[in-house]
């Protein structure tokens, strides 16, 4: 892993001290922040800080986070140790609550993640489930995307698996995966009903198809307008048949 420079944890309120500058000499949050710099020079993949903010002003404290940042989207790691829960909810994924040295309560952040849905399977698909010709991973210039290019600063792709066939599912949320960096989830979007889907068992087959290595990481359900009560229920179906 590349090294983060120690001059990230600048606030840029406060010009950076001198490198000569004795460590006793500098003011107490300037202080707090010489081991986190010392150990992003080494380019740590777990990086462990323990009540770091307690003596930081705002701007220091949104330093740190910007680092906790970048070193969690090079594939590092940090524990952040802290009894300000509003940090914990800021960069946190997921938290765990100490008491006496026991573990009391772990649980994943909840928030919104930002997922990109490329169209180009509804305009492929989208009147009667059967699309034809190239795949919809092939044909997304025809609507201007480039999903390379998107998935490498995206966490999340989505790409409308608008066939009735589970074939044509497979293939192209296959074809979609190839292209995406490792980095950005798939997830493959079906319709329960009409016109793609006409029974449960049709949308499980459907729902495996589009999962699974080297396809899509997770599935969403979608139908515009009205839609009669049996068709949502082959959702957890199909899920539990998964």
């Amino acid at each position: 892993m590349p090294a983060l420079s120690p001059g990230r944890l600048s606030s840029g309120a406060v010009p950076a001290p001198s490198r000569n500058s004795p460590t006793g000499r500098l003011p107490l949050g300037r202080q707090q922040l010489v081991e986190p710099a010392k150990a992003l020079a080494g380019a740590p993949r777990l990086l462990i800080l323990d009540e770091a903010t307690s003596a930081l002003d705002e701007d220091q404290v949104a330093a740190v986070f910007r680092v906790i940042r970048e070193l969690r989207d090079q594939g590092g790691s940090v524990i952040l140790v802290t009894h300000r829960m509003a940090e914990l909810f800021a960069v946190g994924d997921r938290l765990t609550v100490l008491r006496d040295g026991a573990v009391m309560a772990t649980r994943e952040r909840e928030g919104s993640r930002l997922v990109f849905l490329d169209l180009t399977g509804a305009v492929k698909g989208y009147a009667d489930g059967l699309p034809t010709g190239a795949l919809a991973a092939d044909e997304a210039w025809r609507i201007g995307v480039d999903p390379a290019a998107v998935g490498a600063v995206v966490p999340g792709y989505a790409v409308l698996a608008y066939a009735r066939y589970a074939e044509r599912v497979a293939a192209d949320t296959a074809a979609c995966r190839a292209v995406l960096p490792a980095s950005c989830s798939l997830r493959a979007v079906l319709r329960p009903g009409v016109p793609d889907t006409a029974s449960a068992e049709h949308l499980a087959a459907r729902t495996a198809a589009a999962t699974g290595p080297g396809r899509a990481d997770a599935v969403d359900f979608y139908h515009y307008g009205l839609v009669p009560f049996p068709v949502p229920d082959r959702i957890p179906v199909a899920l539990k048949e998964r």
